[in-house]
Order: structure tokens, then C-alpha cells, then sequence
């Protein structure tokens, strides 16, 4: 990802602590131009699960990382001051729910 957005820095700094200093030559701030240049044979990418191209006829090879592999949190945030509309209370419990499931 382009230098600066939280999921670069955090693939470089996974890969830091693995003692593997890529070589990166090309950064860009869209996940589908990554897979495209990686499809295109320039070079390979740390993508998150949720970004796989699954059922796509050119999609590229994925393979998964072993242990220790990389985490990161995302949360939902709201103003406090504002009571949640019954479809955003649904989503919040929905997204436990996958969280529970792993």
C-alpha cells in the first residue's frame, strides 16, 4: 500500500520482525492495482484475507501465511452522544458474531 497507510506499515513492520527487508518498488493505494500488477507477474503482495478475488477467473494465487501471522483489529465507532438506528445496532451485533466465529 502507498507509503503512510496503516496496512503497509503494518505488512513492512510484520515483515521487520521476521527479519525480511522486501525490496518494494511499487506502491499504490488500491488493492484491486496491487493484485492486477501481481497478476501481471511484477512482483508479489501481503494482502488482507478479506480482499482475496475468490471466484475470479484471473485471479492470482493466494496462499496463506503460517505462524505467527499478522493481525489487526478494526472496530466500529459512533458518536456516544447518538443513539445507534436498529440497523446499525444489527451490524455491531453481527460483526461480534463473525468475531466469535474467527
Amino acid at each position: 500500500m502507498k507509503e503512510g497507510h496503516c496496512l503497509g506499515d503494518q505488512v513492512l513492520r510484520f515483515c521487520e520482525r521476521r527479519t525480511v527487508l522486501p525490496n518494494v518498488s511499487i506502491r499504490s493505494a488500491q488493492m484491486e492495482t496491487i493484485q492486477s500488477l501481481v497478476r501481471a507477474g511484477v512482483g508479489l503482495s501481503l494482502i488482507p484475507k478479506m480482499a482475496v478475488m475468490s471466484g475470479r477467473v484471473d485471479a492470482p494465487v493466494y496462499r496463506s501465511l503460517g505462524t505467527p501471522r499478522p493481525e489487526r483489529s478494526v472496530v466500529v465507532a459512533w458518536p456516544k452522544p447518538r443513539p445507534l438506528s436498529r440497523a446499525a445496532e444489527e451490524f455491531v451485533k453481527e460483526m461480534g458474531r463473525r468475531k466469535a466465529d474467527g
